[in-house]
């Protein structure tokens, strides 16, 4: 389960049963460890799995992505490039108006009303050209007008991104949301709540950690064992404890 879409609005109740069926998790397992605030850790958990061992990642998956956002940005560059100048200018005319800097006239006013407010605005937008950098619509436009002016002097910093990705996890490991949340758990129990649930350097199905595990992988859609989960994470991640 992609946790990075958990406060999408849009799935509003999914991501309420979620978080009380894993605060009901947490509440079951911590509970005789003494009285804790079950939905703040839930929280906190969910946060730590997002965000835990940012030097830990798929190879294959970021260099992907990156290859993507190049074609993507190289393809965009290629369309902005072929607009026709009157298509491109109602673009900047359209940043202008929203700042209220310029007004087209009415249906129904006469031309002439609209050369004496053209004259106006003529002033007014001298008189605001100072403001136009701090106008969201101005900068908005102007900042996707220069970036891809020079967008090609961009792609050498994806490729370097690329080249970096490497220094990740190694190639074919598919366990690394596993790692995570055990992790993520293990920090729950050390660091956020600690003399609770000790986490072993040796884990078998008997100990409370193991248990713990075996309750949250299901729940966050992972179908790596506990085992095999926790003894990459050590070897990797923990301490290198796990032999």
């Amino acid at each position: 389960m992609a946790l990075e879409n958990f406060f999408d609005e849009s799935d509003e109740l999914h991501h309420k049963k979620f978080f009380q069926e894993l605060e009901n998790t947490l509440e079951h397992h911590f509970s005789q460890c003494g009285k804790f605030d079950c939905g703040i850790m839930a929280h906190y958990l969910c946060y730590d799995q997002v965000h835990g061992i940012p030097e830990i990642w798929s190879v294959p998956k970021v260099q992907k992505n990156l290859e993507k956002v190049k074609f993507r940005l190289k393809e965009v560059a290629t369309i902005f490039e072929e607009l026709p100048w009157s298509v491109y200018d109602e673009m900047r005319l359209n940043a202008l108006k929203r700042m209220e800097l310029f007004t087209p006239p009415g249906e129904n006013e006469p031309k002439e009303y609209y050369g004496e407010q053209l004259e106006k605005r003529k002033a007014m937008l001298n008189l605001a050209k100072r403001l136009i950098p701090y106008s969201p619509s101005y900068r908005a436009f102007s900042a996707f007008s220069e970036f891809f002016a020079v967008i090609d002097d961009f792609y050498p910093s994806i490729d370097a991104a690329m080249e970096k990705a490497e220094d990740g996890s190694p190639l074919g490991k598919k366990d690394i949301e596993a790692w995570r949340l055990v992790d993520s758990c293990a920090k729950m129990c050390e660091v956020r709540n600690p003399n609770t649930i000790p986490v072993p350097k040796h884990m078998n199905s008997a100990g409370p950690f193991y248990r713990l595990l075996a309750d949250l992988f299901p729940l966050f859609g992972l179908e790596t064992s506990p085992e095999t989960a926790f003894r990459g994470w050590r070897k990797h991640v923990g301490n290198g404890d796990e032999k």
